[in-house]
């Protein structure tokens, strides 16, 4: 059964020229679900082709802004086109904090309810979300994507380097991994929030085991690092690019 993961926006708060916020769609054959919806999502969503109603569910893993900043567009874009209430979800350590954050920035003075969960979240009939936790200073939850219980697809969200996410990413085919400092350079309070290139690659791909790293919440620095690496195993995406799983 075919998956797409859909990159709308692959930068991160500081994003390279022509990037978004982070976001990803993933499109299941009976269902969809944005991962995360940084700065400008509902506008690449009409760039791939998809209306707001197409969309079933959203899940956003942490407060940061620039996972979130443009849920707000995003909202309103389905209050226009009349779609049904939007399901967002967050882990219940999350939930409080994005919803009082969302709530005054709503279209229409309505807040959006922010579901809180722990459980797998349903993609469809045969795909599910499952959650793990990711090394952040706030409350951050990572996301495998599972088809009948085996893994396909894992999203890192924010996090530094930590061998205790190998366990949640091992098996995926497919792991998009925070890439935002150079390898050079990165000190200080940096290295407790993301991971330099070479260790996104090194804990997707080595320690994981993935078949496919791809680098995401890209800076412009470790854009252009990404670029020149030619690191095995390592996809540097374009904005508004598919990547299909069969």
């Amino acid at each position: 059964m075919a998956i797409a993961i859909h990159i709308l926006g692959a930068g991160g708060s500081y994003p390279p020229p022509g990037y978004g916020g982070p976001s990803l769609l993933i499109e299941a054959p009976d269902a969809t679900i944005l991962l995360d919806c940084g700065d400008s999502c509902a506008s690449r969503l009409a760039g791939m082709g998809f209306r707001p109603c197409e969309v079933d569910a959203v899940y956003i893993s942490h407060r940061h802004a620039d996972h979130w900043s443009g849920l707000p567009a995003f909202l309103t874009s389905r209050a226009v086109e009349g779609c049904p209430e939007t399901k967002i979800y967050s882990h219940e350590a999350v939930a409080e904090d994005l919803a009082a954050l969302l709530a005054p920035l709503a279209p229409g003075n309505s807040a959006p309810i922010v579901e809180p969960v722990r459980q797998p979240i349903p993609i469809g009939s045969g795909f599910e979300v499952l959650l793990f936790e990711s090394r952040h200073p706030v409350p951050t939850f990572g996301v495998s994507i599972r088809e009948r219980g085996s893994p396909v697809a894992a999203y890192t969200a924010d996090t530094s380097y930590d061998p205790r996410l190998v366990e949640a990413l091992a098996g995926h085919e497919i792991v998009v991994v925070d890439s935002t400092l150079p390898s050079s350079g990165a000190h200080g309070k940096e290295r407790e929030y993301h991971m330099t290139l070479k260790e996104a690659w090194r804990l997707a791909r080595q320690d994981a085991g993935a078949g496919l790293a791809v680098a995401f919440h890209l800076s412009p620095a470790s854009l252009g690092e990404a670029r020149r690496a030619r690191l095995p195993g390592l996809l540097v995406p374009g904005e508004l690019s598919t990547i299909t799983l069969h």
